[in-house]
């Protein structure tokens, strides 16, 4: 089974491993998990990582950015591992292998701001 996630991410599975497809280019990188725990970090760390060099951050400010940046992070890595257990339905990787296919889009709220 795969679940298109948005635009440019696809969750899928094989019989070892969780797949998060990554359609940014014409040929989709695969990048794979053992546990989703794994695959939210790194989504969340690859969204903070395009997003954050964006905005301009003065020294003096760094202590309190660092320390609201955990908290912010760690709040939706809680957010996207309770979605992406909600899309598996509590299968593991080898169940979530065995079903068909969900090509609708439902990106959580939460992604949006």
């Amino acid at each position: 089974m795969t679940y298109k996630i948005n635009a440019r991410f696809t969750l899928g599975s094989n019989n070892e491993n969780w797949i998060l497809y990554n359609y940014e280019t014409s040929k989709p990188k695969r990048h794979y998990f053992p546990t989703i725990d794994l695959l939210v970090n790194f989504w969340v760390e690859l969204m903070a990582k395009n997003s954050l060099p964006n905005e301009r951050v003065e020294l003096d400010e760094i202590i309190e950015l660092t320390q609201a940046y955990d908290a912010l992070i760690y709040q939706i890595s809680n957010n996207l591992s309770d979605y992406f257990k909600d899309i598996t339905e509590g299968m593991n990787y080898k169940e979530f292998h065995k079903c068909g296919t969900n090509d609708s889009v439902s990106t959580p709220r939460f992604l949006h701001k």
